[in-house]
């Protein structure tokens, strides 16, 4: 058995050249272990970290080992490949997994991998650098066992990363933990209708609420929804507020202090790139983004008419924008939040597919976020989740109009889809469909907060719940 902080006695295959192991320590799961790394031409071939039931890497030998405390021989014998190790041969390329090759800009040729199996790491022309370069890391004696395996490090120094999502709180959040606990988290993530009209009052009083439990957390960020534009709408549409006022970047976030609003807006945090893809006030309900629903009143016009004017003047174009601000998601996002679904996936209601959008179906197939979040459809409160895209999805949905077990309209898994997770997460009941089935129950929180975790493993973010 090898202790954390001394090794006794290590066997290893006879060494024919030179070579000399030294041990070093490292941080990891909340312990101090040695960690061993060749550092001549014939020594260990790779990196081997030491722990209670650790397997050790193949090596090539080594006479001699200096521990923290004295330094001991190593016997000659065999020992067996951890089956976490890389392969010496990278495996062949299975598709989106091991990222896509995009050159930009201006004749530089600018190379960014990107994708599931790696992450966001650059390098030229190689669509296996991560592995190799861990390997190759590996082979020179580079201290590269992070996380409980032999990959890169985790990109914001977390190896798990908890995140709590809501959405579609209506006005009700100060009731959420009389009806379920509200965890901690690293993050905490609201995808919209945090109120039911939008009204100065309604948008103070959930700010508060925020501020109540801010401390449990070290990161909270917020996108705006449907409900939460209503009183900005009927203002300029009374003319008691200029449009170009509700397109301003910073419309919603200077009506709150104690949560960043990120609508279209790009950030990173903990090594999580999290894009926020809002509503837009000129949206429909039914179809957001979706130029085949739109329903154009004069202050909805009159608002898009806003937003165009500085759509074009930052771009200098003499184009019109497209209804919806879907191209704006970034390629290599980790975490996608939206108020509203992608078409087809959660979205279905009394009246068929109600809320989902087509073109942000398109964007996500295109740019393909490892988790996405949203609301806006109640009745179709669930997930979806996977390791990878190779694995199969679990989940689906868990409203349950009459609380006797039976969820509306369960529907398959998505098939080849983009996403590992999918979280729709409206916390309130819809009373027309309760009322549908027999249950009318007035306006409550009916789910809980969504507890997920981004887990570094493979040089990539996994997301677990």
């Amino acid at each position: 058995m090898t202790s954390s902080l001394q090794v006794h006695s290590l066997l290893l295959p006879p060494l024919n050249d030179e070579g000399i192991l030294e041990s070093s320590l490292e941080e990891g799961q909340g312990q101090t272990r040695p960690r061993l790394c060749s550092r001549g031409p014939a020594a260990v071939s790779a990196c081997i970290l030491l722990a209670s039931g650790i397997a050790i890497f193949s090596a090539k030998g080594a006479r001699e080992v200096i521990t923290h405390n004295q330094p001991v021989i190593l016997a000659a014998a065999s020992v067996r490949r951890d089956v976490r190790q890389m392969p010496e041969d990278p495996p062949a390329d299975r598709g989106h997994g091991h990222g896509r090759v995009r050159h930009r800009g201006h004749g530089h040729g600018r190379v960014r991998h990107r994708g599931h199996g790696h992450g966001r790491v650059r390098h030229p022309r190689d669509r296996h650098a991560p592995r190799d370069a861990a390997l190759a890391q590996a082979r020179h004696g580079a201290a590269i066992a992070h996380c409980g395996e032999v990959q890169l490090p985790p990109p914001g120094g977390q190896c798990n990363v908890s995140i709590l999502h809501l959405s579609d709180t209506h006005n009700i959040h100060w009731g959420i933990e009389q009806a379920f606990a509200l965890p901690t988290a690293d993050i905490l993530l609201h995808t919209g209708d945090f109120s039911n009209f939008g009204t100065d009052g309604e948008l103070a009083n959930f700010d508060g609420w925020i501020g109540h439990i801010k401390d449990r957390f070290k990161h909270l960020y917020l996108i705006s929804g449907n409900h939460d534009w209503i009183h900005s709408i009927d203002m300029v549409n009374r003319w008691q507020l200029a449009p170009e006022e509700t397109v301003a970047s910073d419309f919603m976030q200077r009506k709150f202090k104690n949560i960043e609003v990120i609508d279209f807006k790009t950030i990173e945090v903990l090594g999580l790139k999290i894009h926020g893809s809002a509503w837009s006030p000129w949206f429909t309900d039914a179809a957001p983004g979706d130029e085949w629903r739109m329903q154009w009143s004069p202050s909805k016009g009159r608002i898009f008419g806003a937003h165009k004017e500085l759509w074009k003047h930052a771009r200098n174009s003499s184009k019109d924008p497209p209804v919806h601000r879907y191209d704006e998601i970034p390629e290599d996002v980790d975490i996608l939040m939206t108020h509203g679904p992608a078409l087809d996936i959660f979205d279905m209601t009394l009246y068929g597919h109600w809320g989902g959008s087509k073109n942000l179906r398109s964007h996500i197939e295109q740019n393909r976020p490892k988790m996405h979040l949203f609301g806006h459809v109640h009745e179709q409160r669930g997930e979806w989740k996977r390791w990878d895209k190779d694995s199969n999805y679990a989940g689906g949905v868990e409203y349950e109009p009459a609380d006797n077990g039976a969820v509306f309209q369960a529907r398959d898994a998505p098939m080849n889809y983009a996403v590992d997770l999918v979280s729709n997460n409206a916390m309130i009941n819809n009373p027309q469909v309760d009322a549908s089935c027999g249950h009318w129950q007035a306006a409550q929180i009916k789910g809980p907060a969504r507890l997920i975790t981004a887990q570094w493993r493979g040089n990539r973010w996994h997301f677990t719940s």
